[in-house]
């Protein structure tokens, strides 16, 4: 039994490589967290070859978003800064505790307890990481604009952009997942990629995150994202499924022809 064990759980891990290569949005997701690294790569150079780079470029991007005399005010009309302040607060965190709590009903609901285990996990994981890293790291918020609200928490990393990094890349992992056509999968994704770097950017416009900060969250929320991808990869064919929390179609062949959404109505 052992035996048969061990040899389960080397398929698992060869089909999970597989399935990543194979599968779009895991690509993306891959694609995206390299361009991170290189990002980081090259800041760390060029702050090794001009010490006070980083510092120097995060405070002339902030000061890019804002105009006025004392730099009081988003760049751009009126309307945008209260724009800002708008899409800003769907990554708080009373925001989002609604919305996602309202999503993990549905999905239990409509009997896909799966998605409410790997959502719960992942907002859950992602807010805990956020947090031990805020007060490991204690960077002071930036003083370099005046803020748009008031925010007394540690700066680095946003938690704004690695919760919404956490959250839209899950749902849209989950989504994809359900469709075969590129385009759908396209769409999925790109909605998702808008969605994190438009809070993403309110942070700034804001005054109340450096730059790196934001990098920052989008490296820990995207990271996590995949991570819960793959733990919801091996319950999928673990205990979970004996228990019905989890089910091999979700990683199964997707639909074929024009059937793409079929599988959407399994539960």
């Amino acid at each position: 039994m052992k035996s048969r064990t061990l040899i389960a759980e080397a398929d698992a891990r060869a089909g999970l490589f597989q399935t990543m290569r194979s599968r779009f949005e895991t690509r993306v997701v891959l694609g995206f967290l390299t361009v991170l690294g290189l990002v980081w790569a090259g800041l760390g150079v060029a702050e090794w070859l001009t010490p006070g780079f980083v510092a120097g470029m995060d405070a002339t991007i902030l000061r890019s978003f804002r105009q006025g005399p004392e730099l009081e005010h988003v760049i751009g009309p009126g309307a945008v800064e209260h724009a800002v302040l708008q899409l800003t607060s769907m990554g708080g965190s009373s925001v989002v505790t609604v919305w996602v709590g309202m999503l993990m009903g549905f999905f239990l609901l409509t009997d896909r307890l799966r998605y409410t285990v790997r959502l719960g996990f992942a907002v859950i994981g992602g807010a805990a990481l956020g947090y031990t890293f805020k007060y490991t790291v204690q960077r002071l918020r930036p003083e370099i604009v005046p803020h748009l609200m008031p925010e007394t928490s540690w700066s680095f990393p946003s938690g704004h952009a690695t919760i919404t990094a956490v959250i839209f890349t899950t749902l849209a992992l989950m989504l994809a997942q359900h469709y075969r056509g590129r385009l759908q999968k396209i769409y999925i994704m790109s909605a998702a990629v808008t969605m994190i770097v438009l809070i993403g950017w309110t942070r700034l416009a804001m005054g109340v995150h450096y730059p790196t900060d934001i990098l920052g969250g989008w490296t820990l929320g995207l990271s996590w994202a995949l991570v819960t991808w793959m733990l919801g990869y091996y319950l999928d064919r673990g205990w979970a499924a004996r228990f019905g929390i989890a089910g091999a179609p979700e990683f199964s062949t997707p639909p074929t022809g024009d059937r793409t959404a079929e599988s959407m109505n399994e539960s």
